[in-house]
């Protein structure tokens, strides 16, 4: 006779590893968007580059992980989540290793670009695996809160760690500790996943690499919409390539259907409002120009701008584990989700205290709070998306979820990123005539700073290094030049505050709807 007692406890064992490996996995898979930073300029003095030179080819490794995003969401079904793990964090360390050994941007490209491949494979899979094996709510409430801890634990440990590492040897251990990452990786998976006999579904690919095409192009032209403007002919392309790979995929699933990719998820159409509310969550993402304004308006350095964000970091393993966790089991996912989104649209306008002649702990008590609600909420969405949808489409669950966040992120940068610097522009031009002085120098270094911050999935979380000149707010002396300048970026970050904050309070609105059970919006 068995024990049930015995039995509980290796379940509970075996979903407590799980957990660990599937945490373990999607930390590997954020510590390049995490650290990359702060090796770009060191990594470019080396090539005799600027960041402009380097803006095209850094582009190519996020169009590469929104091309597969898709299809990292079918292939676990195919050969199974332990080996598509394997094959991701391989990929990833291939990609980490030639970043080390570059010695121009074609090498680096190469090597980004198979990071971020192997990171989609991870980040898609292990989410969806996640959801797929702990369906139980008080379960899934625990297990999601721990994943939500692994984004602020990486951006609080790896900018720390990175940016001393560069500050006192080369810019190549800093790929070098990305390739140690992806093997702790993979001995996670081997060690902690038990191999599964799967059936390999014998479906063309075909569907899901369109349906990446569609969304990396779709998402390409929105990006290139702020640098050559809309009717420029790289945003046409772009369209045009998004558009005709949407008609193909739509003419070849309507025919013959796809055993590899599913519109199930989008069925429900609580789904497609938790959709809405990832795209705009992105909006209020204030980590980037908070970043930019501790370095610009306060006067720190890269890295003590990254010390000076700990705190909020900090506030994001709390809100995530202690807070979210807590009251899903509590209050249920619903609920806590109203509550956290409301939470975070007052932290999003916060920061408007933050003023040109606060003390530096003013922004740092303001993004404490917003850390906090950040990724208490971004725990509640990610497991209400994903428990919109059957356990078996957790895979294309996970994957439309991840090409909702791309969308918000792409058109967060374009349209917060024209408030936020449009608004900075405006207050510089302003404060300079009214002063009887001349802002073409002032405007040039404003447009300079802008233009340095290319790549939307690149500046989200972390503090930019460019090579603008900052202003010396720690002179006792400061000229009116000064003193404009930091009241324009103020300017720009409350614009960053009011604006992120109604898109926060309209993604609280839209959580708190329910929508009807049954919906007859038709999908292909």
């Amino acid at each position: 006779m068995t024990d049930p007692t015995a039995t509980n406890a290796g379940t509970n064992s075996s979903i407590k590893r799980l957990i660990i490996c599937v945490c373990l996995v999607a930390g590997a898979s954020m510590s390049v968007s995490a650290s990359f930073n702060y090796m770009l300029t060191p990594m470019l003095d080396d090539f005799g580059l600027t960041s402009a030179d380097a803006s095209t080819a850094l582009a190519i490794p996020s169009i590469a992980s929104i091309l597969v995003v898709f299809l990292a969401g079918s292939i676990g079904d195919r050969i199974g989540h332990r080996r598509v793990l394997l094959l991701g964090s391989a990929v990833f360390i291939i990609g980490s290793l030639i970043v080390s050994i570059a010695n121009g941007l074609t090498l680096v490209s190469i090597g980004l670009l198979l990071e971020g491949i192997g990171a989609t494979f991870l980040t898609v899979t292990s989410l969806g695996l996640l959801s797929s094996r702990i369906t139980e709510d008080g379960a899934r409430a625990s297990a999601f809160s721990t994943f939500g801890m692994v984004s602020p634990v990486v951006y609080l440990a790896l900018p720390v760690i990175t940016g001393l590492v560069v500050e006192g040897h080369s810019w190549r251990l800093v790929p070098i500790l990305w390739a140690v990452i992806g093997v702790l990786s993979a001995v996670a998976v081997l060690a902690m996943l038990p191999k599964v006999d799967t059936n390999a579904i014998a479906a063309s690919l075909t569907v899901p690499l369109l349906a990446g095409i569609a969304l990396a192009s779709g998402v390409q032209a929105i990006v290139h919409i702020s640098d050559y403007g809309l009717l420029s002919l790289r945003v046409i392309i772009a369209a045009a390539i998004s558009i005709l790979a949407l008609v193909v995929l739509a003419i070849i699933y309507r025919s013959k259907g796809s055993a590899s990719f599913s519109l199930t998820p989008l069925r429900n159409p609580r789904t497609r409002m938790l959709m809405i509310v990832v795209m705009l969550v992105p909006f209020a993402n204030t980590w980037y120009y908070m970043t930019i304004a501790l370095q610009y308006m306060f006067g720190l350095s890269v890295l003590a701008t990254a010390m000076a964000m700990i705190p909020a970091q900090l506030c994001g393993i709390v809100g995530a584990k202690a807070l979210a966790g807590t009251l899903m089991r509590r209050r249920g996912v619903h609920h806590t989700g109203v509550l956290l989104l409301a939470l975070l649209t007052l932290g999003t306008v916060s920061v408007l205290l933050v003023q040109a002649d606060s003390p530096v702990w003013v922004p740092i008590a303001c993004m404490s709070l917003f850390g906090l609600a950040f990724a208490g909420s971004g725990t509640v969405i990610t497991n209400a998306f994903m428990s919109s949808a059957p356990a078996t489409e957790s895979g294309n669950t996970s994957a439309f979820k991840s090409s909702a966040t791309s969308v918000g992120v792409a058109l967060g940068f374009i349209l917060m990123g024209s408030v936020v610097y449009g608004t900075a522009q405006h207050s510089l031009v302003n404060g300079f005539e009214q002063a009887g002085l001349d802002s073409t120098q002032a405007t040039q270094q404003l447009t300079k700073l802008e233009q340095s911050s290319q790549n939307p999935n690149y500046i989200s979380r972390y503090p930019y290094s460019t090579d603008v000149e900052v202003a010396n707010v720690e002179s006792n002396v400061q000229s009116k030049e000064v003193v404009l300048e930091v009241n324009a970026m103020a300017a720009g970050l409350h614009a960053n505050a009011l604006f992120g904050g109604v898109v926060a309070l309209l993604a609280t609105l839209i959580f708190a709807g329910r929508p009807r059970r049954h919906s007859k919006v038709p999908f292909l």
